[in-house]
C-alpha cells in the first residue's frame, strides 16, 4: 500500500530539470543540454563588473560561454562530459545565466569583515579558486569589495595558479566532441528512418502487385455465377437439340 502511495505521489510530481533546487518550479516546455547554452553574455558580465581580466584585457565573452557561468553558479566547478550533457529548463537557464541577479548588495566574500562597500563582481576564476580552497560556492558576479579581492589574489590564487584560457579550451574540446557525436547519431537516425520508409514503400508496392495479379487470375463471385449460368443454358440448349421436340 505504501509503495502504491509513493508511486502515486511520484506520478503526480511535476518533472524537473537537472538544476532544480527544490524551491522554484521548472519550465520544461523548453529544455537544453548545458553545452547548447552558448549565448553571448558579455553585457551581463560587464554589468556585474565580473568579466575575466587576462593580461589587463577583458577576455572575449565568446570564450567565456554561458554554460560555464551557469555551471559555476550551480557549484559545478569540475567540468566533464557528464556535466556538460546535463539538461536545464528555460527558467533555470535564465535565472542562472543572463538574468541572474545578486542576492545581496554587500560584499559576499566569505571572510569579509568591516563595512567596506563592494566595487566589483566575482570573476569565474576567483569563484573556482575559492571553491577549491573552502568548498564554498560564490556565484559568478557576486558583489565583493576591493580589500577581499586583493586578499584573495594574495593568499588564495598562488596556491592554485589556474589558467582561465586553458579551462575554456578544455571545455570547448569536450563540447566539440559531444556535438560531433550528437550530429553523427542524428545522421544515423535519419538514415535509418529513410531506410524504413523505403522498405515500407517497397513492401506496399509488392503487396499492390500481388493484389492486382490475384485479381487478374481469380474470378470474382459475380463472374463465377454468370459463368455457371451460361454453362447451364448452353447444356440445356444442346440437350434439347439432341433429344428433339415431340
Amino acid at each position: 500500500m505504501k509503495v502504491q502511495n509513493l508511486n502515486s505521489i511520484a506520478s503526480q510530481s511535476p518533472p524537473v530539470c537537472d538544476f532544480h533546487d527544490g524551491e522554484s518550479n521548472c519550465d520544461i516546455a523548453e529544455t537544453f543540454h548545458i553545452y547548447e547554452c552558448d549565448r553571448d553574455i558579455l553585457n551581463h558580465l560587464y554589468s556585474l563588473q565580473s568579466a575575466e581580466i587576462i593580461h589587463k584585457h577583458v577576455y572575449d565573452a565568446h570564450k567565456c560561454p554561458e554554460y560555464m557561468i551557469i555551471l559555476y553558479r550551480s557549484g559545478y566547478f569540475t567540468v566533464d562530459k557528464t556535466v556538460l550533457s546535463m539538461k536545464i529548463c528555460i527558467k533555470h537557464r535564465e535565472e542562472l545565466g543572463a538574468r541572474w541577479k545578486r542576492p545581496r548588495r554587500t560584499c559576499s566574500y566569505p571572510s569579509h569583515q568591516g563595512k567596506i562597500k563592494p566595487d566589483r563582481g566575482a570573476s569565474p576564476t576567483l569563484c573556482k579558486e575559492l571553491w577549491l580552497k573552502t568548498r564554498q560556492i560564490l556565484p559568478v558576479g557576486s558583489a565583493i569589495c576591493k580589500r577581499c579581492s586583493m586578499e584573495h589574489k594574495k593568499n588564495v590564487s598562488p596556491s592554485y595558479n589556474l589558467e582561465f584560457v586553458e579551462e575554456l579550451e578544455w571545455c570547448e574540446q569536450i563540447c566539440t566532441t559531444i556535438r560531433g557525436k550528437c550530429t553523427q547519431s542524428k545522421i544515423q537516425c535519419e538514415c535509418l528512418q529513410s531506410h524504413l520508409v523505403d522498405t515500407q514503400i517497397v513492401e506496399n508496392e509488392e503487396g499492390m502487385a500481388f493484389e492486382i495479379q490475384n485479381k487478374d487470375s481469380v474470378p470474382s463471385s459475380q463472374e463465377t455465377f454468370i459463368g455457371s449460368l451460361t454453362t447451364d443454358m448452353e447444356f440445356e440448349v444442346s440437350w434439347s437439340h439432341s433429344v428433339g421436340t415431340p
